[in-house]
């Protein structure tokens, strides 16, 4: 039956292209001229192919020959590419926007694609350690990469939204125009737009649904979590590290403070010395008590002194350990940070690549079935299948009919009708009033 042939040919259809997408769309280097064109005859010969007719062995073997010669373009694409024989001009063929239109400004160099030379963990902290500012110059880059994050997760949540609201609106005008468009038959490029409107759809829906997992666990939602425990790292390093500098700060004021007592003291014991020297008799021993207790508060002062010494050089020491310790857990917590912001990225475009790759596809068959469309044809195809076109319709013969004495007037249109369809013969043997016979309308 003509249904079921037509719904047999074009689910096989549906299979061939369901298996053939994928594999383009993951291979790009495989989306060759050639593949396109043949798919696009197999497909145009489906859809003109006449299925009120039965089919001949002619038309199964045009139907082998398309669905062999996109195989055989394909296959010899696959060879190509596994043996490396894509040549750069099909490559340059390929891309969607020719680096003659890039202006200079879109020339930059990503820092990210720059070779550089990779360095260990432990590198990277003894360069930071050795720098006076070398903490501060982390906490501030990681400051700017927690400001950096944000500006990205801005960016991600309102186009999300953007995208949604676009998708939602694309839906809903795709749903009624479409139901608008289904409601006459035999419209030029019907089929097309049909087909443009319910992909439309199902675009829209599968855009819905990549927001929908984009604005919470796909992106913004790990990569929020990840900016806040980042956030809580890095106030709690700064915090550390202002206690330890003040700690450091404070034990070199109390060494500066106990240098200068340690100066005092002694320069007190040594003019109390001279004076003990100088002194006779009964002086002599009131300035020798003098110079002991000199001494003793310069010994003091010497004692307090070293005690500073030793604290500031421990201070020190640690210091530059705890310097050490959150340097390396501010690169921990940036490389942790990174990894996310890759995973969150590639999903991202991995999941805008599912939702956007079938249109070019989608759009270039679209094209072509537009480009094989005869116009008229559709309204060739209304007039065909008019019921009783097969009738011959012969054009009405209008005859005149004389006035006859007494006849009334009539305001029926089906006794008029009559009147005019009437060839005159009921009338050939009347005569007029007057005697005359009446004129035959054949003449």
């Amino acid at each position: 039956p003509e249904e079921d042939a037509r719904v047999v040919i074009h689910e096989g259809l549906g299979e061939v292209l369901s298996i053939l997408n994928p594999v383009m769309q993951h291979y790009s280097a495989l989306q060759s001229p050639d593949i396109f064109t043949a798919a696009r005859n197999l497909i145009a010969m489906i859809k003109d192919h006449d299925y009120e007719e039965d089919m001949t062995a002619q038309n199964v073997r045009d139907f082998c020959d398309a669905i062999d010669q996109l195989a055989l373009t394909f296959s010899s694409s696959v060879s190509e590419y596994l043996m490396g024989d894509m040549g750069p001009q099909l490559v340059m063929d390929l891309k969607t926007k020719s680096m003659n239109n890039i202006s200079s400004e879109e020339r930059i160099v990503s820092h990210d694609q720059t070779e550089s030379v990779r360095m260990s963990p432990e590198e990277i902290d003894a360069i930071l350690v050795g720098l006076d500012k070398g903490l501060s110059l982390a906490l501030q880059r990681a400051k700017v990469w927690s400001r950096y994050i944000a500006d990205v997760i801005t960016y991600i949540e309102r186009k999300t939204q953007l995208e949604l609201d676009y998708a939602k609106n694309l839906s809903r005008l795709a749903n009624a125009v479409q139901n608008s468009l289904k409601k006459e038959v035999f419209l030029p490029l019907q089929s097309v737009y049909c087909t443009a409107l319910a992909q439309d759809v199902e675009f829209a829906s599968n855009l819905q649904a990549t927001q929908a997992v984009l604005h919470t666990h796909k992106f913004v939602e790990p990569l929020t979590l990840r900016r806040t425990e980042h956030d809580k790292v890095y106030k709690s390093v700064k915090e550390q590290w202002h206690r330890e500098c003040k700690k450091m700060n404070d034990s070199v004021t109390n060494l500066r403070k106990a240098y200068s007592h340690y100066l005092n003291r002694q320069q007190d014991h040594e003019r109390a010395r001279d004076l003990a020297l100088k002194a006779d008799g009964e002086k002599q021993e009131k300035r020798r008590k003098a110079e002991e207790e000199a001494m003793h508060k310069a010994a003091e002062a010497e004692t307090t002194y070293k005690a500073c010494v030793a604290e500031a050089n421990y201070r020190q020491q640690q210091l530059f350990k705890v310097k050490g310790e959150l340097l390396a857990k501010i690169r921990e917590q940036i490389q942790l940070c990174d990894q996310v912001l890759k995973d969150v990225t590639m999903e991202y475009f991995k999941l805008y690549n599912i939702v956007l790759s079938p249109l070019p596809l989608q759009y270039q068959t679209l094209c072509e079935s537009s480009r094989n469309y005869q116009p008229g044809s559709q309204y060739a195809e209304y007039v065909r299948r008019l019921p009783g076109t097969n009738a011959s319709c012969q054009p009405e013969v209008f005859v005149f009919e004389p006035y006859m004495q007494g006849q009334k007037s009539s305001s029926s249109g089906e006794a008029r009708k009559e009147s005019f369809h009437s060839n005159g013969s009921a009338s050939d043997n009347l005569h007029s009033p007057e005697g005359s016979p009446v004129i035959s309308p054949r003449r």
